[in-house]
């Protein structure tokens, strides 16, 4: 039991020793330390240890750095508003090319009948219908699904390229300073 006891303020000791090096201890500690170093051979040679370390790193020049290694703050350049707005106008026309597609898969013909505006520009015959009919042609010629999915993913494409770049430019810019 003894030695138990003994292991366990040897152990604490060993914490201290540094600190009694230095004469970072409290007088009373001081006393408690010196006098466990009477009565115990290992302690002992821990701190002839540690003064022996202490005394070698003392004789290591001291080394200045060739160059300063701090970090200056760097601060995050603000995205240019064109970015937010292609980045939105991209999400969209994606969304919508999702809806499309899904639309197309699940239809049952395959087309998507125009309105009748749509169907005068494309025809090219403005006197055929009236002003004031908004009912949706049917019969006539229809866009179909694929090819607005196309035209939609084209625009996709462009989109997302254009965002690519303008992001790609202000992460270049926004570098400077590391």
């Amino acid at each position: 039991m003894f030695g138990y006891f003994r292991g366990r303020q040897c152990r604490k000791m060993r914490r201290v020793l540094s600190d009694y090096i230095d004469e970072r201890l409290t007088p009373s500690e001081q006393r408690m330390v010196e006098h466990h170093l009477d009565v115990c051979e290992g302690c002992r040679r821990e701190l002839h240890s540690l003064r022996a370390t202490v005394d070698l790193l003392h004789l290591v020049p001291i080394v200045s750095p060739s160059r300063s290694f701090a970090l200056t703050r760097v601060e995050p350049v603000p995205r240019p508003a064109t970015f937010v707005w292609l980045r939105a106008a991209t999400a969209f026309a994606t969304l919508l090319l999702v809806f499309l597609f899904v639309g197309d898969i699940l239809s049952p013909s395959g087309g998507f009948p125009l309105p009748q505006g749509m169907l005068l520009r494309i025809a090219g015959e403005p006197g055929q219908f009236t002003s004031g009919d908004s009912a949706l042609i049917t019969g006539g010629p229809t866009l179909s699904l694929w090819q607005l999915e196309l035209a939609l993913l084209v625009v996709v494409a462009i989109l997302g390229g254009a965002t690519a770049l303008v992001w790609r430019k202000g992460s270049k810019g926004g570098a400077k300073g590391v």
